[in-house]
């Protein structure tokens, strides 16, 4: 029973997946790579279910399963962890020249030189980055294992160069050992995905340090420290983590979790006693998901006016906004509806109770679906 339970699973999902219009041989092809998957472990928890992936749209399956298959293997990812994190900005045949952003990148690209940002015992390599704002650049010649360093001052815009032995170079002098002109690369540090890169990495760790410290607080009691660094920060993320774990409401964190879509609807849904959130309606109503169960969950069925522009543009939240909050048409978002064969034929059956003529394209995809919508409107083919 459960092989034949799982068979029609996928049938099932396959059909969702060719009635919204997707190519069979294309759902196929990711069907049975998605089950290779599975029997390998590689999807856990509810994703690992066809059923709920069946209403997600092909689309976002697909990508789902590239981006799993395209996952690190454990091998892999201990062997970054290793190098540690980096950026690599050149990789040719003659140099490899990176970035590190921690210590452990540091040692890894640094070994066997003097460099004091290399040495696991002191915070040389955090006092740079963090405190100094250096950006650190090491230049590793592939054919004589050669290391040079260049250490960018972010701040005034200078930049000094460094052999091996930790000796400060003449800028012209590391020119003519390396061959690279160190303009070239302090123009790289200075663009805009490079910085950004750098900031969200360096961002990352340090919330890594934040996550520690949250380890030790206490229901009904606040640290104005922690709330200080969320706030820095910026993270919704943490600032729900922190409500939920200190039970406090600190207006910053409020704030900060106003501007996530995800963070916003949970506030409003576990805290706000179904009165609504209304600081943080902006950002939920960028989301159809959100904005959907938000008009669901917290206002109690009551229309969320301000998500109906992004509920509008997905055919199945349409369908179902229209079906359990208007309780009637939504005109605004059949367009998107007429594009999703179960929608339309659900939107006929449980919503209009009656037909639905743009979506009846779609909805004939489906033998066994326009088989029963004729029959359920037969008075109207008339």
């Amino acid at each position: 029973m459960k092989i034949f339970a799982l068979l029609e699973s996928y049938s099932y999902a396959r059909d969702e997946f060719y009635n919204a219009g997707d190519n069979m041989d294309e759902i196929n092809n990711f069907l049975s790579r998605y089950k290779k998957l599975n029997v390998n472990h590689k999807i856990k928890g509810s994703e690992n279910d066809i059923n709920y992936w069946a209403s997600k749209g092909f689309d976002t399956f697909k990508n789902f399963v590239i981006k799993i298959e395209n996952e690190p293997s454990r091998t892999q990812l201990k062997r970054r962890r290793v190098r540690g994190k980096y950026i690599t900005l050149i990789d040719d045949n003659e140099y490899l020249i990176v970035i590190p952003l921690n210590l452990e990148a540091s040692c890894f690209y640094g070994k066997n030189t003097r460099w004091c940002t290399t040495k696991e015992t002191r915070a040389y390599f955090s006092d740079y980055l963090r405190k100094d704002l250096i950006i650190l650049v090491y230049i590793l010649k592939k054919d004589t294992n050669e290391k040079y360093a260049l250490a960018y001052d972010q701040i005034n815009d200078f930049a000094e160069y460094y052999d091996s032995a930790d000796i400060k170079m003449l800028r012209s002098k590391f020119k003519s050992v390396t061959g690279i002109d160190p303009q070239k690369i302090i123009n790289m540090l200075k663009s805009k995905p490079i910085k950004t890169e750098v900031r969200e990495i360096l961002n990352k760790t340090k919330n890594d340090d934040v996550h520690l410290k949250m380890g030790n607080l206490h229901k009904g009691i606040r640290d104005p420290a922690i709330e200080k660094m969320i706030t820095k920060y910026a993270s919704p993320r943490m600032a729900y983590k922190y409500i939920q774990m200190t039970n406090t409401f600190p207006e910053d964190m409020i704030s900060l979790i106003a501007k996530s879509p995800n963070f916003a609807y949970d506030y409003a849904k576990n805290y706000t006693n179904g009165s609504g959130f209304p600081q943080g309606e902006a950002a939920i109503a960028t989301n159809q998901i959100y904005s959907y169960y938000y008009a669901k969950n917290v206002l109690h069925g009551g229309r969320f006016k301000l998500g109906e522009p992004a509920i509008e543009k997905d055919g199945q939240i349409a369908k179902d906004y229209a079906k359990d909050i208007i309780l009637g048409k939504f005109p605004e978002g059949e367009a998107a509806i007429a594009k999703n064969g179960y929608a339309s034929f659900e939107y006929a059956m449980n919503v209009l109770h009656h037909r639905f003529p743009a979506g009846e394209d779609v909805i004939k995809h489906d033998a066994a679906d326009w088989l029963d919508y004729k029959r359920e409107f037969k008075s109207e083919f008339k």
